[in-house]
């Protein structure tokens, strides 16, 4: 891409969304430290033992997990809008395989709902909510007019309703 073309894309990007996406991120994993610190007794005297009480271990796997939705996020708006259309009824066919392959793997606490990856579990379904939406947009793409409005037809409206529930 020259800088042209990245001036074109950078003026598409939704800036107030993500400063607001950065900022709910930020917050949670304040509150993420906070509540898996161990309590502190008062005692404190300064960052040194502050710092010897808080737990950092899963607000650096949730940066993980941000880091990796922003390179699906970069993965998923470089490639044709067209391209993902296409390929969603193979999407479909291996997401619902996953969901119906999970049922069959250990319980955990009486939740049979993950794959188990080393030390990490994936839970399909969460994948596949991304598909669903992926879905509703291909839908919502069918049905828009000529003046590029969605025509909300009585169709649509019970898709959507379903799939809201």
């Amino acid at each position: 891409m020259n800088k042209l073309e990245i001036k074109k894309t950078l003026k598409l990007v939704d800036w107030p969304l993500i400063i607001l996406l950065v900022i709910f991120m930020l917050a949670s994993l304040l509150i993420l430290v906070q509540t898996t610190a161990r309590p502190f007794d008062g005692t404190e005297s300064g960052w040194g033992d502050i710092s010897a009480k808080l737990n950092f271990y899963y607000p650096r796997l949730q940066l993980i997990w941000y880091a990796s939705g922003f390179a699906w996020i970069a993965l998923m708006c470089a490639m044709n809008y067209h391209t993902l259309a296409r390929m969603t009824r193979w999407a479909i066919l291996v997401f619902g395989l996953a969901l119906v392959a999970v049922l069959f793997t250990e319980r955990t606490r009486g939740i049979s709902g993950w794959f188990s990856v080393g030390a990490r579990g994936i839970q399909p379904a969460e994948y596949t909510k991304l598909l669903i939406i992926l879905i509703v947009a291909k839908f919502a793409s069918q049905q828009v007019d000529s003046n590029e409005r969605i025509r909300f037809n009585m169709e649509f409206v019970k898709t959507t309703a379903i799939v809201g529930l």
